[in-house]
């Protein structure tokens, strides 16, 4: 059977960066270029929103701390006190600089693993602004820890975009979207240490155009990849399940709500 897709809340500029908060229901978000931080209430409808400074590509909510939610802006790490209704944040503070901070090279794509810590990857430097032309290898991906102090798990890296973790925590699946390859580690949950990198689906190879986006996994195991197509007219963005995939207008995934 094939999914049923339907949009949900406004329109945006550029979604990024979902984030599921079984508590209230709610899927967080952020548009890119409309330069704000989101939040959907499943039970409701309503999408609320508020402006942030900066490019900023994730929100994740803090653990225990009522409000509390991290994004980054360029390349900082940003603690923020929002109540996800009103439309702006009432308080912000910098964590971190991630990485060197004489490069600002810009965050991405950022997921926090099974032992809690931020995994974020850079972006190398446009060779020319607005433009989907990258200098190759000089972003990074990034582990930081709760101590705030972050390592390098993967350097020579173009556009750093979508990640997983298997249900057995065992295997991790990065996307670099220049290398138009999905790509799988061994992974120790403990140290976070990758090792033994395979191409788990080269999208060439599959007859596939496009890049490689957003990634999540589902219960099953199995990988929703967002691709994003630059040759089409306007922005052709598909779903794609590694042996299906269907048209739909998204640039990341995150599966929501209730097991049913």
């Amino acid at each position: 059977m094939n999914p049923i897709i339907e949009p949900i809340g406004r329109p945006v500029v550029l979604g990024e960066g979902p984030f599921w908060d079984p508590d209230s229901q709610s899927l967080y978000f952020v548009d890119v270029f409309g330069y704000s931080i989101n939040r959907y209430d499943t039970k409701t409808k309503e999408q609320f929103s508020a402006k942030v400074e900066g490019y900023c590509t994730i929100i994740i909510k803090v653990d225990g701390q009522k409000n509390k939610f991290v994004i980054t802006e360029k390349n900082k790490l940003k603690l923020i006190t929002w109540d996800g209704i009103s439309d702006s944040i009432e308080l912000s503070e910098t964590l971190m600089i991630v990485g060197n901070p004489d490069e600002e090279l810009l965050l991405n794509d950022g997921k926090v693993d099974s032992q809690g810590r931020l995994w974020i990857g850079s972006l190398s430097p446009q060779i020319e602004p607005s433009s989907f032309q990258f200098e190759h290898g000089k972003g990074f991906l990034y582990m930081i820890n709760k101590s705030e102090s972050f390592t390098v798990q993967k350097p020579n890296v173009t556009v750093a975009n979508g990640l997983a973790w298997n249900p057995s925590d065992d295997k991790f699946y990065y996307i670099d979207s220049m290398k138009l390859t999905v790509d799988v580690y061994d992974y120790d949950n403990k140290t976070g240490k990758l090792s033994n990198e395979k191409i788990a689906f080269d999208l060439r190879g599959n007859e596939i155009d496009g890049y490689a986006d957003g990634m999540t996994m589902d219960v099953e195991g199995k990988l929703w990849i967002a691709m994003f197509g630059i040759a089409k007219v306007g922005q052709k963005i598909e779903a794609l399940k590694i042996n299906n995939y269907i048209s739909i207008l998204k640039k990341s995934y995150y599966f929501i709500g209730h097991k049913s």
